[in-house]
């Protein structure tokens, strides 16, 4: 909410014909100003949360006890990096092509490059 008051009406006051970096301004601009500044104070009060958020989590929060806070060695996942990926695509590639049936495929027949060749040149 505040990103879009802050610069929606900034694009209006850019269309209105309002210079950058002027310390003054016409009186026409003002509303369009206080609708910024008010969209910048609501991002200003979102930032504040998050930072207060984060300060409170750091000084207060639980502590790990282990370094396997989400479990992963019960899946067999030793690390972050998602290995679940890499052994699902060799599972695919060296169960015989099972994966293979649900591709698409163009039904069309396959030409070595000198019958396209040929066939081009008499299109021409």
């Amino acid at each position: 909410v505040g990103t879009n008051l802050t610069f929606f009406a900034m694009i209006l006051l850019g269309y209105g014909g309002m210079p950058r970096r002027y310390a003054t301004y016409l009186p026409q601009f003002a509303t369009l100003h206080q609708v910024a500044t008010v969209g910048a104070l609501i991002l200003l009060v979102g930032q504040m949360i998050f930072v207060w958020n984060f300060v409170q989590s750091w000084l207060e929060g639980r502590k790990v006890e282990d370094g396997d806070p989400w479990d992963l060695a019960d899946d067999d996942l030793t690390t972050a990096e998602w290995t679940w990926f890499e052994r699902k695509l060799e599972t695919a590639v060296t169960d015989g092509g099972e994966d293979e049936t649900e591709l698409a495929t163009d039904g069309g027949q396959t030409v070595d490059d000198a019958d396209a060749d040929a066939n081009s040149a008499d299109d021409a």
